[in-house]
């Protein structure tokens, strides 16, 4: 089973405009994380991430995947 961790911070939101105003709103904050994560025995990798309290699951790009050293169709575990 995978390690999981408790969250124990804040997150800092960043400023980030609509490509399409709504009702007048032209800029929405949105939290941001610096996360470290790794696989396997590959060293971490840290970067920044949006973070979406209500999501049951994590998604990375594919870019942060194949630096993890899986890529495609990895792990899928929780």
């Amino acid at each position: 089973m995978p390690e999981r961790r408790a969250f124990n911070g804040s997150f800092q939101f960043s400023r980030v405009p609509l490509p399409t105003p709504v009702n007048g709103v032209e800029v929405v904050l949105r939290p941001y994380l610096t996360v470290r994560l790794s696989y396997g025995r590959n060293e971490p990798i840290r970067f920044t991430a949006l973070v979406d309290t209500g999501a049951d699951f994590s998604l990375v790009s594919r870019e942060v995947a194949e630096e993890l050293g899986g890529g495609p169709g990895g792990s899928r575990g929780s």
